[in-house]
């Protein structure tokens, strides 16, 4: 009998493997440069009754971001813009600004760094009144280390930028609320600042002026600047990108 020859088996399929993806769900890392770093910082003021203004607060801004800080009186939200100002410095803790650590600095190089890293808006406007719009703008340059050629151009751009540079040579008693904080916001903005710093910025300001004045941190917002404002108005508070909230001298984050 004749012996048929063994059959080859087929060839088994190449199986190539699939490439999982990552479910969507998960966040893209933000590379993004923090600006503002705060680790674990505590603030407490000596008294009978010490008081712990600030426990255990952390929080990262990133370049761009446009964060609110919500609380109400006594939650411990101004000392934070305080600190976040270096005019006060924690007790314990790190802030680090731009990369560098500020705890330990003596007062000359955090006067310093205020001037060259922060804009400050603040609720009262803080304008000299003997000073013209124009002189108010370039004061604000004093400290900051813009040489002196090009102060004159950046606080005319500035004013120009909020829309009141035909005030320039008018007197801020003779402005209205609204044009006055504009004049603060082109004062704190024309240093070209890391971040900008705003306390109850429309506090002072009927709604309409408010939401006039708050169109412009939207717009320093969208051409990339740093915005950090404080207010215990939810709408106020709700125009910014995120937000936190300060209970008690702790701070939480607002998820959507």
């Amino acid at each position: 009998m004749e012996e048929k020859p063994p059959t080859k088996k087929p060839p088994r399929p190449k199986v190539t493997p699939k490439k999982t993806t990552s479910p969507k769900s998960k966040a893209q890392k933000d590379t993004r440069k923090p600006v503002v770093e705060l680790t674990d910082i505590h603030r407490s003021f000596p008294g009978p009754t010490p008081v712990l203004a600030l426990r255990g607060v952390d929080l990262i801004v990133r370049t761009g971001d446009y964060v609110s800080i919500m609380g109400p009186s006594g939650s411990g939200k101004s000392t934070l813009l305080n600190v976040l100002g270096l005019l006060d410095a924690p007790t314990i803790g790190s802030y680090r600004l731009a990369g560098i650590e500020t705890v330990g600095m003596a007062d000359g190089e955090r006067t310093q760094l205020r001037g060259q890293y922060l804009g400050f808006v603040f609720q009262s406007f803080h304008l000299l009144p003997q000073r013209t719009v124009l002189d108010n703008v370039l004061l604000g340059m004093a400290y900051s280390g813009i040489p002196r050629g090009e102060r004159q151009d950046r606080a005319e751009e500035a004013l120009e930028q909020v829309g009141v540079s035909h005030r320039a040579g008018f007197y801020p008693t003779t402005l209205s609320g609204g044009e006055r904080q504009r004049v603060a916001v082109a004062r704190a903005t024309a240093t070209h600042p890391a971040v900008l710093l705003a306390d109850e910025p429309t506090g002072n300001l009927d709604e309409g002026t408010s939401r006039g004045v708050l169109d412009i941190f939207d717009e320093l917002s969208q051409q990339g600047l740093t915005v950090i404002l404080v207010s215990h108005d939810p709408d106020v508070a709700g125009r910014a990108n995120r937000q936190v909230v300060m209970s008690e001298g702790k701070l939480s984050e607002v998820t959507s």
